[in-house]
């Protein structure tokens, strides 16, 4: 059975510890650490000991990480971009160890502040599957997973379908490379969430779940868009599914209320949290 978890992303404006603490109040036990420019992105210093010994105090287990994907005011072209980030996920993987998490969510490209990923997709695509090969190869060595997510179309039209990761995942080679399937990224790519899991569900080592209205990535927690949540629960439940299942939400200026939200979603289908 299934085990839902929430990302530090609600809780972003928080900082590490504040955010952590607010976690564990609402009665969560899983936690998908938030690394881009936030909780654990190497670039910000955090102390991953004291992380550890505040999840542990908690009763909180770091199940996953999210790799950085954004180079802010950082004018990098495509092959030094994508260096710089394989220099970040070395240092990411050694926290993902150090911490025991089994996996860290990837996103397949990268953006930042001087170019529009739309229009500079070739740029970004020429390098990225080398860089991932590369980044995957070094997690196999170290015991960890890849989980790549599906974006929207508006980012990268051809890795909006995740059967396009699966297809991805299986170019790369080796057996610990998979599927972050991202409900709001379907949903922002004109996609039905449900369809799209009978694709890739076997790969799939992670789910985000959220809303949005079909146009904005907004991360609402589940219940305010279109998405029939107790045909989709009872989905995961029929495939067996035992990973993670991430509330990937946002909770702005002042995470409680969305943090009082999440939990009640939790409560109304009767899962574990």
């Amino acid at each position: 059975m299934f085990q839902v978890g929430i990302n530090s992303l609600t809780c972003e404006s928080d900082g590490i510890v504040d955010g952590l603490r607010r976690i564990a109040r609402h009665g969560f036990r899983h936690v998908e650490m938030w690394c881009n420019y936030a909780h654990l992105d190497p670039r910000l210093g955090e102390d991953v000991t004291m992380v550890g010994q505040i999840l542990e105090e908690e009763g909180l287990r770091a199940v996953s990480l999210h790799a950085p994907f954004e180079f802010r005011g950082e004018r990098l072209s495509g092959e030094t971009l994508w260096e710089a980030w394989e220099g970040l996920m070395a240092h990411v993987l050694e926290t993902a160890q150090h911490l025991k998490v089994g996996f860290v969510v990837v996103h397949p490209v990268l953006v930042w502040s001087s170019l529009d990923p739309t229009q500079g997709g070739r740029e970004i695509v020429a390098c990225q599957e080398h860089s991932l090969g590369r980044v995957a190869r070094l997690a196999a060595g170290q015991g960890i997973r890849i989980a790549l997510e599906n974006l929207g179309r508006k980012t990268v039209p051809d890795l909006a379908h995740p059967i396009a990761l699966v297809e991805l995942a299986h170019r790369l080679g080796g057996d610990n490379v998979g599927v972050c399937f991202d409900t709001g990224h379907c949903l922002v790519s004109g996609l039905d969430p449900l369809r799209e899991m009978d694709h890739c569900a076997s790969q799939v080592y992670s789910f985000h779940i959220h809303e949005n209205d079909g146009v904005e990535d907004l991360h609402w927690v589940p219940g305010k868009g279109p998405i029939d949540w107790p045909r989709f629960l009872d989905k995961l439940r029929t495939l067996r599914y035992e990973g993670s299942v991430i509330l990937e939400v946002w909770g702005g200026k002042d995470s409680e209320d969305v943090m009082q939200d999440a939990k009640a979603f939790v409560k109304r289908h009767n899962l574990r949290s």
